[in-house]
């Protein structure tokens, strides 16, 4: 009976009760893996503090592009008549001349109309020749009796109106070889004109010196006047950012302001921002006339476009020739890549540097009540 009555209590809590020397032993309260989330929040907090004090806050966003010479643009490569593109003679990243051919298309209307009026030419060629040899009998003829009929005019035997017929007939043999000549050499004029313009417009060149930055067209493709084919930027200039901030905010950006741009092929989260400074600020909204002009591009201006009115805003983008892309960038190299013109970006603009810790105290007075 004792035996079983003791088995009602652990060995252990007995063992605690009867052992009241360890009282002083330290009673653990957390884990060492506690602490370190103590401190990282610790940290966190701290790094929150200093933020608030010296941090400064970005109040506007915009879209754009890369380029060289913003004033430029993107500047954009149609035809001057429609037909299939026969071969694409350059490829992106080439720099081009004026004049330098980049196209040839297949003008097939064109080449048909200088076919015709080819076989016309050979045919009006070959009528005139056996006419001619007609003719010239025929006028041989009539000078020999003409010069019969006038000297017996002179002694009197004939009369004057056979004299006016058979030169009635010269000229009327003389004016119908002068209009066949005259055809034929209109005719070599309209041949030429033909010859002219299919080379000119059987061929698309390049009508300023620049680099190229996009086809958009392949072999195949339907050319046409209101077409865009490619796309290209001037070779002179500096590396510029072409951004379109809301009107509401742009009209608060100012030349000099900063302004940290990413571009779309690199993650801002990795490597940053290029940094720049803004360099000029349109003083009203552009219109999407404009915008097509210096973007060449229809859809992204619609895409720009659908938050409303814009201001277009010029960046000078910082060099940096240690980095790969030689740009000036926030928190690092950059990329281990060369950012073109022509990539697209998006860009923040710090309207004013103001201290974070300035907008939560009014916030906070006035959840409190201490107003």
């Amino acid at each position: 009976m004792p035996d079983r009555k003791q088995s009602l209590f652990r060995s252990a809590a007995l063992a605690k009760i009867q052992s009241p020397e360890r009282l002083d032993t330290l009673l653990p309260v957390t884990t060492p893996l506690n602490w370190l989330s103590l401190l990282l929040s610790a940290l966190a907090l701290g790094a929150a503090v200093v933020w608030g004090f010296t941090g400064t806050v970005v109040r506007t966003t915009g879209q754009g592009i890369l380029v060289r010479n913003a004033e430029k643009g993107i500047m954009s490569v149609g035809s001057q008549s429609s037909g299939a593109i026969q071969e694409i003679l350059v490829s992106a990243g080439d720099v081009v001349r004026p004049n330098q051919p980049i196209f040839t298309l297949d003008v097939a209307t064109l080449r048909e109309q200088l076919a015709n009026n080819q076989a016309l030419l050979a045919s009006l060629i070959r009528q005139d020749e056996l006419q001619t040899q007609e003719e010239h009998e025929r006028l041989k003829i009539l000078r020999e009796k003409l010069e019969n009929q006038r000297k017996l005019y002179e002694e009197g035997i004939l009369t004057k109106s056979p004299i006016l017929d058979t030169q009635t007939a010269l000229a009327e043999l003389e004016a119908r070889s002068f209009a066949r000549d005259q055809e034929i050499l209109n005719q070599r004029a309209r041949v030429a004109d033909l010859e002219a313009r299919l080379a000119q417009e059987g061929v698309v060149r390049a009508p300023f010196e620049g680099e190229i930055l996009e086809l958009v067209v392949n072999v195949g493709d339907y050319a046409r006047p209101e077409r865009t084919l490619l796309r290209f930027q001037s070779l002179h200039g500096d590396e510029e950012a072409l951004i379109f901030v809301p009107a509401g905010e742009g009209k608060k950006v100012k030349p000099g302001m900063a302004i940290r741009v990413s571009p779309s092929t690199v993650k801002a989260e990795e490597f940053g921002y290029i940094l720049g400074t803004v360099k000029s600020v349109t003083m009203y909204p552009v219109s999407r006339e404009v915008m097509v002009t210096e973007l060449s591009d229809d859809v992204m201006v619609d895409r720009l476009l659908q938050g409303g009115n814009v201001i277009a805003v010029v960046a000078s983008l910082e060099t940096d020739p240690s980095t790969p892309s030689g740009f000036k960038w926030s928190s690092s190299r950059g990329p281990d890549l060369s950012v073109e013109g022509g990539t697209l970006c998006t860009a923040s603009i710090v309207l004013e540097r103001q201290r974070p810790i300035t907008l939560v105290i009014p916030f906070l007075r006035k959840q409190l009540g201490l107003y």
